[in-house]
């Protein structure tokens, strides 16, 4: 019994709260439902006027009249053309015609020889390699020559330096330059005739026992091989080092 009246005591106070709440809105729609409703607006209703209907439009009367036409512009005669202007005649120069040039191959040049009869720088007879005379032929450096004042180098070698020094048994401040003229005007003295093979710039030349004089001169020391010369030229600057001769004698 205790029990159920703890019991209805928590239960005693939602229930009056759940009692107010439910008799405010019982207050509040009594309150609406009391007060009066808002005016309705009332509603305007235009009426146009009704469009009058078009009148017919009146057809156009036959006797109006028509608009006159213009009158013909008579035709007049065009003005005559002036006759052309007479130009002077253009002088006329004749040209002569030039002939077409020929294509030709390109011929291998000849060798030529020459014979010895001094050396140094006295001046030889030199001839072709068909007998007929050249002119005369001088030494004029350690790897040139001169035909008839012509310079011709010796293919594939380059000079000593001037300073160059390649002493002798009898001759020890002998320059390098000195020997290799004297050792070229011997060789023709006693070898002619010469046969040179132009190539390029230089010439190629032989004497008429076949030694050729740009190998001579590098196998005694007095010049040095450039590149793209003949192999054999490599082989004598070689013994020429060996032997101790010319520019490698020291």
């Amino acid at each position: 019994m205790a029990r159920r009246i703890s019991r209805w005591r928590s239960y005693r106070l939602p229930l009056a709260l759940a009692l107010l709440a439910m008799l405010g809105l019982g207050v509040a729609g009594a309150v609406l439902l009391s007060s009066p409703q808002p005016a309705q607006m009332p509603s305007v209703i235009l009426s146009l006027p009704p469009t009058p209907a078009a009148e017919p439009v009146a057809p156009p009367a036959n006797d109006i009249p028509a608009a006159a036409a213009p009158e013909a512009v008579p035709e007049q005669p065009l003005p005559q053309a002036s006759p052309p202007a007479v130009l002077p005649p253009l002088p006329v120069t004749q040209v002569p015609v030039r002939p077409r040039a020929e294509l030709r191959p390109p011929t291998e040049p000849k060798p030529w020889s020459f014979e010895g009869g001094g050396g140094g720088n006295t001046r030889s007879p030199a001839r072709s390699s068909g007998g007929g005379r050249i002119s005369d032929i001088r030494i004029i450096g350690p790897t040139m020559l001169a035909v008839a004042g012509r310079p011709q180098t010796l293919d594939g070698i380059a000079p000593p330096a001037p300073e160059a020094v390649c002493p002798s048994p009898d001759t020890p401040g002998r320059r390098c330059a000195d020997a290799a003229m004297t050792l070229l005007a011997g060789r023709i003295d006693r070898h002619a005739p010469l046969t040179c093979q132009p190539r390029g710039t230089a010439v190629a030349c032989s004497d008429a026992t076949g030694v050729d004089l740009g190998r001579l001169l590098v196998g005694q020391g007095l010049a040095l091989p450039l590149p793209g010369s003949p192999p054999d030229y490599g082989v004598a600057e070689s013994q020429a080092r060996a032997g101790r001769l010319g520019l490698w004698a020291r």
